[in-house]
């Protein structure tokens, strides 16, 4: 979770695996074999992932009249919709758009109690408000059926998150001026969640290991 936060604030990252337990190696005297660093860094890099959604989720932008389209046709310049940290309703302009790639595994369909449903990537931030009152960010795994989701209205909640979905791996990430927030959704019609792309930048973030050549 910490290196995630430093990968959304576009920190340098470094970190030195030299004191990782080997895989094969002994805990609690042979009770349990140690699954060694793969496994780790696979966690760690999916952290720095862009977070995104599929080309066709839907969003609204603000030209003469709002309309929903889908978020492959947005195009940098255009005004989303979003919240500000008032919790008001206004449009901020999309400052960057780009294609990434969700491998099955990492990607997930997340169905609220309000209808609205969401395919997006594993770190995907979804608004959530926390018990003081202020907006938070969570990933999808992070979400409870407790968490009040932030709506155009109100809020929803989780009901049910379906990980290792089959779509294309090809999604879209944006940023959006100041909030880096948007509303979002599935369908066309109906409400939307509020959704952060917390990387604020136009590619994944990336990091350093550090490992001792002497490592078994």
């Amino acid at each position: 979770e910490m290196m995630a936060k430093y990968a959304s604030k576009r920190a340098g990252i470094g970190l030195e695996m030299g004191r990782m337990r080997p895989l094969g190696s002994e805990i609690r005297g042979g009770e349990i074999m140690h699954t060694g660093v793969v496994p780790f860094l696979k966690k760690w890099f999916g952290d720095l992932r862009s977070c995104c959604v599929t080309p066709d989720t839907r969003v609204e932008v603000e030209d003469e009249k709002t309309k929903k389209i889908q978020i492959k046709d947005l195009s940098v310049g255009m005004k989303i919709k979003t919240k500000n940290d008032l919790g008001e309703i206004v449009f901020k302009t999309v400052t960057n758009k780009w294609i990434t790639e969700v491998k099955p595994q990492d990607q997930v369909r997340l169905e609220f109690e309000n209808g609205v449903v969401l395919h997006c990537s594993i770190n995907h931030p979804i608004m959530v408000l926390s018990k003081s009152g202020a907006f938070q960010e969570k990933k999808p795994q992070e979400l409870t059926a407790h968490d009040q989701v932030l709506t155009e209205g109100g809020f929803t909640r989780l009901l049910t998150a379906d990980f290792g979905q089959e779509n294309d791996t090809a999604y879209i990430d944006i940023t959006v001026e100041d909030t880096q927030t948007f509303f979002a959704s599935a369908s066309d019609q109906g409400p939307m969640v509020l959704t952060h792309n917390s990387q604020g930048g136009i590619r994944n973030a990336s990091a350093t290991i550090f490992y001792p050549i002497w490592h078994y």
